[in-house]
């Protein structure tokens, strides 16, 4: 049974906006999270939107078959993350999500399909496992684990519109426009430069939230 833990009280148009949610980011450590939740978008959205060009234009066959890699890999990496958390808690999670986010784009950029370094294109796609659950499904975790059970829901949608929502929007925006300033000719782009963009930022990103963050919130009953 899962009755609506706001059941039987009076609900505000704050309540529904999610206001209270907005309090997380008084916690330093919370807001630095959030933060680097919104940076970290700057160099995903090169894989989101714009891996699968990538990939055609290196003349991979049945790219997009090749890049559900990607979702096989985060399907082994949920179910072996409790025994991660046992061990390294939430910043190394996060941590290692984040240079994950870094090793992919070396990847890419160093990576030529066709070639003996083949290898690390492949090795890039199938980084979305550690790239998404240990950045992304930590970063659910460690919400709820630092909202009260009142504003769970809205935690949640709080740190999904400043990621999928503001950061989506924003990132989205910023590599298209790197992309479009290593456009060779039509569908002729210089992967290895355009890719060394979110290398740049990823890295950038990692060494934030590492010099910043230091909250030891336990996700032991969340896992």
């Amino acid at each position: 049974a899962t009755p609506p833990a706001g059941k039987g009280k009076k609900t505000t148009f704050g309540d529904i906006l999610g206001v209270k949610a907005l309090a997380l980011f008084k916690d330093r450590n919370y807001a630095i999270f959030g933060l680097t939740s919104f940076l970290i978008f700057f160099a995903g959205l090169f894989y989101w939107n714009w891996a699968n060009v990538y990939l055609n234009e290196s003349k991979m066959d049945y790219a997009m078959a090749w890049q559900t890699l990607g979702q096989m890999t985060e399907t082994v990496f949920l179910f072996i993350m409790p025994w991660f958390f046992a061990r390294f808690g939430v910043k190394k999670m996060l941590l290692f999500g984040l240079l994950a986010w870094t090793l992919r784009f070396v990847c890419f950029s160093f990576g030529v399909w066709g070639t003996s370094t083949a290898i690390l294109v492949l090795l890039g796609i199938a980084l979305h496992g550690p790239c998404f659950d240990f950045f992304f499904v930590t970063g659910q975790l460690y919400t709820n684990a630092k909202a009260s059970k009142d504003i769970q829901a809205q935690a949640q949608g709080l740190i999904s519109f400043v990621t999928f929502g503001l950061g989506w929007w924003a990132a989205s925006w910023g590599a298209g426009k790197v992309v479009e300033r290593y456009t060779l000719a039509p569908d002729v782009h210089d992967w290895h430069t355009i890719y060394l963009w979110p290398i740049g930022i990823a890295a950038a990103v990692t060494a934030f939230f590492l010099l910043l963050f230091w909250d030891k919130t336990s996700l032991g009953e969340h896992t």
